[in-house]
């Protein structure tokens, strides 16, 4: 994730949205007071920053009503202030109110067939998860995004300021870079995470009926918010 304070924004990353790539295109263009946090493997040209740090656990605490207390407490004490994929919540708890207010928080959202093919290919290529796409979905893997930008405890509201559309994501983020003053020629020019799916075709062509049936079961919430199709 990033807060850029030379920019106002505050970036929070979903799983397989590129948002790896994102934060690889900003990192040099940000300030060095920015922060940027750490992701598995390292990209070239991303400098994790300004991550780490103090701050009230209690008030994350007071928000879920001391569900999973521990996890506020354990980031506190390591002083892990942000990490990867943190949910937009917790950095609302755990940063100024003039900050979350006032700056302009975005993520991005990925059509959930596409997006399951997606997690697929990654977990079988990054930790050998040696698999069938059935089997996957049998076990319950998901690629679920929607925590990450809706409130704690309540789903359907979402708190960050807009959600851009993988799908379209070269002109959104031209929409939303060109609103926050960002350099952009309408491509990132960077693909990290890019080498995991090697079945590159259309997701329609590569899943059958008892697989969309299963995703849109998995995904439904998602697909509510976001009026997602196959």
């Amino acid at each position: 994730m990033i807060i850029s304070h030379k920019y106002r924004f505050i970036f929070i990353k979903c799983h397989k949205t590129a948002g790896t790539s994102i934060e690889t295109y900003l990192s040099p263009l940000c300030g060095q007071d920015d922060v940027f946090t750490p992701f598995g493997i390292p990209e070239h040209g991303h400098q994790p920053r300004n991550y780490k740090g103090l701050f009230n656990p209690f008030n994350e605490i007071f928000v879920t009503s001391g569900n999973n207390w521990q996890k506020p407490i354990r980031d506190f004490r390591r002083k892990n202030k942000f990490f990867n994929h943190i949910a937009a919540f917790r950095v609302r708890c755990r940063v100024q109110r003039k900050i979350w207010d006032g700056y302009f928080k975005f993520c991005v959202e990925r059509n959930p067939w596409d997006k399951a093919l997606s997690h697929y290919h990654f977990i079988r290529k990054r930790f050998g998860i040696d698999v069938s796409f059935d089997t996957y979905l049998k076990e319950g893997r998901t690629c679920l995004n929607f925590q990450n930008y809706t409130d704690f405890g309540n789903p359907n509201k979402i708190i960050v300021d807009r959600i851009l559309i993988y799908e379209n994501l070269n002109e959104e983020l031209q929409n939303v870079f060109d609103l926050l003053g960002i350099p952009f020629s309408g491509r990132l020019g960077v693909r990290a995470k890019g080498g995991y799916r090697l079945d590159k075709g259309p997701y329609q062509e590569n899943l059958n009926s008892d697989q969309i049936e299963k995703i849109k079961r998995i995904y439904q919430h998602e697909i509510n918010l976001h009026n997602f199709e196959f």
